[in-house]
């Protein structure tokens, strides 16, 4: 399938997966490097030349691949020059290193959490630095650092992991990991103390925050079980929405009864943000679907080869598109201004 293409990205860490959640910022108690954050202005990875741009002017040169953090006015970056750790203030524009020690090469590499910058080094030993000084990890959080290696988001005090591990649910305020459920799980959302997930009979389950199963819905919700960075579901204002895979059919699930709707048909991916909902129907070129769901407004965006929706901020709708430079395996990020 053509998707596997442009999943293999930033992938689709961008996806950091993953997905469903709003640039890897977590109320800022844990964020995680991506391709692309929306602040008063856009900020990304062209990956044709991996250089950091804000709006459409570069602004840092030759960041690697894990990404970038964008966080109190600091960019934070590790650089392909020496696989270090760099901040950048995009207020004074002053570039400096923070970190004495190269960074491991790979994704999930580094991150932030309640205010501390975490780094795995070269030895995969796990540091921390606050303000350009080091400091002792500690035990816990040597344990929550290992459990972040999946999918993860905050929901109240607690972070949601989950991939091929099934989820675990770590409480921020005594910092034990509980696990919750312990079958693969594709895709995840949480509404109203609920958790929803595409699990491995590619159905849709519905537990609560201590594991107990609530409900099931039939369905065909991931087409291939052995990618985990595929298949998508979303929660917004008390729907479900997800792809049937089965029948290529955009599904809403009323949560109060779960009663089906079938909203579209054919279609290849989708994204719904505070009752926008987007859409294509092919990724080898297609104009973008876009339904304000609360105005009763249907439009179509501009064409192009959408590989993904990312996410929608401040009025922008991120996405990965097909590059039209063959060396690019990865896509690129475009950014589409919604009124």
């Amino acid at each position: 399938m053509k998707r596997k293409i442009f999943l293999l990205l930033i992938v689709l860490y961008v996806l950091f997966i993953n997905k469903a959640f709003s640039n890897m910022d977590y109320g800022q108690t844990l964020i995680y490097p991506n391709y692309y954050f929306v602040d008063k202005d856009v900020y990304y990875v062209n990956t044709n030349n991996f250089n950091l741009y804000k709006n459409k002017n570069p602004i840092i040169y030759n960041i690697n691949e894990a990404g970038f953090i964008l966080f109190n006015n600091q960019i934070i970056f590790v650089s392909n020059k020496d696989n270090c750790l760099y901040s950048y203030n995009i207020l004074t524009k002053k570039l400096k290193k923070i970190s004495q020690n190269k960074v491991l090469t790979g994704y999930n590499t580094f991150f932030i959490f309640k205010d501390y910058i975490f780094y795995y080094d070269s030895n995969n030993k796990l540091r921390k630095i606050k303000n350009g000084r080091e400091f002792k990890v500690l035990p816990y959080e040597n344990s929550i650092a290992l459990s972040l290696l999946e999918n993860k988001r905050c929901f109240k005090n607690y972070i949601l992991t989950w991939g091929q591990n099934g989820i675990k649910k770590i409480n921020l305020d005594n910092y034990s990991i509980k696990q919750l459920y312990d079958g693969p799980v594709y895709s995840l959302d949480v509404y109203n103390d609920k958790i929803y997930f595409i699990n491995s009979l590619s159905n849709i389950s519905v537990i609560d925050l201590n594991g107990k199963k609530l409900t099931e819905i039939s369905c065909k919700a991931q087409e291939n079980v052995l990618d985990f960075y595929q298949g998508r579901l979303i929660v917004d204002y008390g729907y479900l929405y997800f792809i049937d895979y089965e029948s290529k059919k955009l599904i809403r699930v009323n949560l109060k009864n779960y009663k089906k709707e079938i909203l579209e048909k054919n279609v290849e991916d989708f994204y719904i943000k505070d009752k926008r909902l987007f859409y294509i129907n092919s990724v080898e070129g297609d104009n973008i679907k876009y339904i304000d769901i609360s105005k009763g407004i249907a439009k179509a965006l501009p064409k192009d080869k959408y590989l993904y929706f990312l996410d929608l901020n401040n009025n922008y709708l991120c996405l990965l598109v097909k590059s039209k430079n063959p060396q690019n395996i990865y896509g690129e990020i475009k950014y589409i201004k919604v009124d």
